[in-house]
């Protein structure tokens, strides 16, 4: 499993996301046979992803939905936050406001809970992006510098082209891959 899932990354970081996809299937139908909930959760969250890349945003929020809900209850909290950010990042993409109100805060306490720069960053320009969203808020010239500042810590290339593909226009900032991500 951790090598088709492996296998899954790297096509995805190469571009070929269909071959992503088929691997995260594949190796969640072995997770599934297995019974392992850990697994299951971060296969679930990688086949969100790939709803996204693919414009699936229903279908990414589904994948997420049951992501969030395994990592739960495998009580692996890291897990939680990553699809939580990914969960409320479609909430915000389909405008459902309720759901997006009863997850955040479960979400924000993780965040303050680990404290990681990279996380923190990508839940900033999720946060801000939901704002805009969901109540039309307008981000001053310094809340922009501050989230172009972040988009840096974000260590996943694949994580800031969906940024580039969903948020960054909305928010009317602009930010370029940095040249070993792109």
């Amino acid at each position: 499993m951790k090598t088709l899932n492996s296998l899954g990354g790297i096509a995805r970081n190469y571009a070929k996301n269909s071959q992503a996809q088929d691997y995260f299937q594949r190796t969640l139908e072995l997770a599934e046979q297995v019974n392992n909930r850990k697994a299951i959760a971060i296969l679930n969250n990688n086949l969100g992803v790939m709803a996204l890349e693919f414009n699936e945003v229903t279908k990414a929020n589904r994948f997420f939905k049951a992501a969030y809900r395994s990592f739960q209850i495998s009580q692996y909290e890291s897990g939680e936050l990553n699809s939580g950010i990914n969960l409320i990042f479609t909430f915000a993409l389909l405008e459902d406001h309720d759901m997006h109100k009863r997850a955040l805060p479960r979400v924000k306490e993780l965040v303050d809970k680990y404290n990681s720069d990279a996380k923190n960053a990508y839940f900033a320009w999720v946060n801000a992006f939901s704002e805009v969203q969901l109540s039309g808020y307008k981000h001053t010239k310094v809340q922009k510098g501050v989230l172009k500042q972040k988009f840096g810590s974000i260590d996943e290339a694949g994580l800031q082209k969906l940024l580039q593909k969903y948020i960054v226009k909305p928010l009317e900032i602009e930010v370029a891959l940095s040249p070993e991500k792109a």
